[in-house]
C-alpha cells in the first residue's frame, strides 16, 4: 500500500475548501476533484509499505506525533504543479508564518530516517486536472491567473494522520493511524477572550 503522513483539516476546515472550490468547479474543466474527507497537507511521502512496516511508522512517529502542535495557517490563493500544456495538480496554497510545516516535514523526516524534501511547499490538493480544458477561451491558466491572489483566511489542522491511497472513484485516502494536534497558544487565548 502507498502510505504519506499529513495534517488533516477540522471538520470546518474542510467544508471551507469545499465551498471554496464551488466557484472553481463552475469553470467546467476536466479533473478529478478531491473528495471532501481527502483534504489533507502532505508533510512526508512514504512509498509502499506492507502492514509490518506501517505499524513501524507509527511506531517510529508515535512521540514527535503526540508533541505536534496545531500550525496557525491560513489558505492562500491557488497554484499548480507540473505539465507542460495543463497542470497535473491544482492545489490551494498555505501561509504559514510560523514555517512549523516545513519543521514537522524535517522531524518527521528525521524520525523515520528519510531525506527531507528540499522543494517542500506547504499545499492542499484540490483537484487532478484531465485535460487543457478550454471552455469559452477560459482554461487552466485563466483560472490560476483568478484566484492566485485569493485570501480565504484561517485553516485549521485537527490531526496528523497515517494514509493509505487506495485508486477508485470517492474517497481515495483512508486513514491508518491518527494524533490528535495540540492546541495552538493562540487559540486559547481567542477563546478566553471571548
Amino acid at each position: 500500500m502507498r502510505c504519506f503522513l499529513a495534517l488533516c483539516p477540522d471538520a470546518d476546515g474542510a467544508e471551507r475548501l469545499e465551498i471554496l472550490t464551488r466557484p472553481l468547479r463552475q469553470w467546467d474543466l476536466p479533473a478529478r476533484w478531491q473528495h471532501h474527507q481527502d483534504y489533507h497537507l502532505t508533510l512526508c511521502f512514504l512509498g509502499h509499505l506492507d502492514h509490518q512496516e506501517a505499524f513501524a511508522v507509527r511506531y517510529s512517529v508515535d512521540e514527535l506525533a503526540g508533541s505536534l502542535v496545531r500550525p496557525a495557517l491560513a489558505l492562500s490563493g491557488l497554484g499548480a504543479f507540473g505539465g507542460k500544456t495543463y497542470p497535473k495538480v491544482l492545489y490551494c496554497g498555505i501561509t504559514d508564518a510560523e514555517q512549523r510545516c516545513i519543521d514537522y516535514h524535517h522531524n518527521l523526516c528525521d524520525a523515520l530516517s528519510i531525506r527531507p524534501n528540499r522543494d517542500f511547499h506547504p499545499h492542499i490538493t484540490l483537484c487532478r486536472p484531465q485535460g487543457p480544458g478550454e471552455r469559452l477561451g477560459r482554461g487552466w491558466a485563466e483560472m490560476i491567473g483568478a484566484f492566485g491572489g485569493a485570501e480565504w483566511g484561517p485553516i485549521t489542522m485537527s490531526h496528523l494522520v497515517l494514509y493509505e491511497s487506495r485508486g477508485g472513484p470517492g474517497q481515495r485516502y483512508h486513514p491508518l493511524h491518527a494524533w490528535p494536534l495540540i492546541p495552538h497558544a493562540d487559540e486559547g487565548r481567542a477563546r478566553s477572550a471571548s
